[in-house]
């Protein structure tokens, strides 16, 4: 009875709580979770094992249910708490408190002596290198770090966003690391944007890579912008399915965006973050030669045909070679933080600054270059007016009354009172440089200008010939 008990081990446990949770799994080839079954009740669960039943004329009469004798068993597997925590793993012990880890394991398994060939990945290595980081080794580098730090389990809080025409091969490397290296257990691949943002999380939850394709009006949309600020950086989210109460999990989700347009996602200025940003390089676009041998190294069948049992393989053995040289990089100087400025990002935190707060930072410097004191409103409006119709953009105050409220409600400058004695009357008539460098200190914080959205724009100017980088 006691090898029945134990097989039923393996596959059967309970989750002890204020509400008890019976879960069947089903193993993988590697006697991993690869699937698993939860019962709502202890009824259902006795329901879906009542044909099973014991019968031993020493024990006891009759027969018996294999379940219900299991779940009084003294060495049943019971846990106090499920989690999902990658690349974490908890040992059971029958008389300590025990955790459940949802994550089982990636698709491979670490071998700390496993040497690398990159010889074998030199196709996804170069796809990664020209297409996906458009020849950018400082974009490649980091790239790969970050996939590092999520097969070691961790929330990079980094959104990489690709961009590319059609047929670029911008997803395909993406797809290749979610569904080959971590596994279609802890990969998400989402085209709604209602699966992203609405209340029911089971589609995100418990996964560790998740790419979002084509969604539409973020780039645009405040609202949803700030959602997916959330998203990217939330360490405990809501695991909430449909006629079953709500629990909260961690959350170790990490994105991947991929869009045909140019400009997907919204950017906030030169302190933003949170998303790495390519436009994909169009090299191999419509070379059937390339993606066949591409797709065969990656497991995936070729544009036309089946992958022949040696090709499967074949790139069962690359994906562990891929799977060791991510894990294996040297991680000692790396910092997220350190996102790679592509000209594609600079573009969008250039766009994403407000038209006023780029020219007050050029007055400023203009300002101190002619040593000006003092200097009248609509002397500062003629020339907001200049540098506006200068780089093409739109000028959005149309009277120097209404551009000097906003001065002084978004950066704090505090006119001088000039007395006119004709009129009897006090006004504004003039700021003090003082005043215009605390405004310069005010727009660092609110629209937080850099250096190198700057010197990208006066990149843009020159290239261009005074033309801006973007409304």
């Amino acid at each position: 009875m006691e090898l029945l008990f134990e097989y039923m081990n393996r596959h059967l446990l309970v989750v002890k709580g204020s509400s008890v949770s019976y879960i069947l799994e089903k193993k993988d080839k590697y006697d991993r979770m690869e699937k698993y079954i939860t019962y709502k009740s202890k009824k259902d669960f006795r329901e879906n094992w009542e044909e099973y039943t014991i019968t031993n004329k020493y024990v006891f009469e009759g027969t018996r249910e294999a379940v219900i004798l299991w779940l009084k068993w003294f060495n049943r597997r019971a846990y106090d708490e499920i989690v999902f925590r990658p690349y974490k793993h908890y040992e059971y012990d029958v008389d300590n408190y025990n955790k459940y880890n949802m994550w089982s394991g990636w698709e491979y398994e670490y071998d700390m002596n496993f040497k690398v060939d990159e010889d074998l990945i030199k196709n996804i290595l170069h796809h990664m290198r020209v297409v996906v980081c458009n020849n950018n080794i400082e974009m490649y580098n980091y790239t790969l770090n970050l996939w590092n730090l999520i097969l070691h389990g961790k929330k990079t809080g980094i959104g990489l966003g690709l961009t590319g025409i059609q047929g670029c091969g911008k997803s395909t490397i993406l797809e290749y690391f979610g569904r080959r290296i971590l596994g279609d257990k802890y990969f998400a691949y989402i085209q709604s944007l209602d699966d992203l943002t609405n209340k029911f999380s089971s589609l995100r939850c418990m996964k560790s890579f998740i790419i979002c394709d084509e969604l539409d009006t973020w780039g645009g949309d405040t609202a949803t912008a700030n959602k997916l600020k959330s998203i990217l950086t939330q360490t405990v989210t809501k695991l909430e399915k449909k006629n079953k109460d709500a629990i909260n999990v961690e959350d170790f989700s990490n994105y991947g965006f991929i869009a045909n347009y140019r400009y997907p996602l919204r950017v906030e200025g030169k302190h933003d973050r949170r998303y790495l940003l390519q436009e994909c390089n169009m090299i191999y676009t419509g070379n059937k030669e390339y993606f066949n041998r591409l797709n065969r190294d990656m497991g995936s069948a070729p544009l036309k045909g089946k992958l022949t049992k040696k090709e499967k393989i074949r790139a069962r053995l690359i994906g562990k070679h891929f799977f060791h040289f991510l894990m294996n990089r040297d991680m000692s100087e790396f910092d997220t933080r350190n996102i790679p400025q592509t000209k594609i990002l600079q573009t969008m935190k250039a766009a994403a600054t407000p038209v006023i707060a780029l020219f007050f930072y050029y007055f400023i410097e203009y300002l101190k270059f002619t040593k000006l004191t003092e200097i009248k409103v609509t002397a500062i409006y003629d020339l907001y007016g200049e540098f506006c119709n200068g780089l093409d953009y739109e000028v959005k105050f149309t009277t120097h009354t209404t551009f000097s409220k906003k001065c002084k409600k978004e950066f704090a400058i505090y006119k001088k009172y000039v007395k006119r004695r004709k009129k009897k009357i006090t006004t504004f008539a003039e700021y003090s440089l003082d005043d215009l460098n605390n405004c310069s200190k005010k727009i660092y914080k609110l629209h937080t200008i850099g250096k190198n959205v700057i010197d990208f724009i006066e990149d843009e100017k020159n290239e261009h010939g005074n033309n801006g980088a973007g409304k």
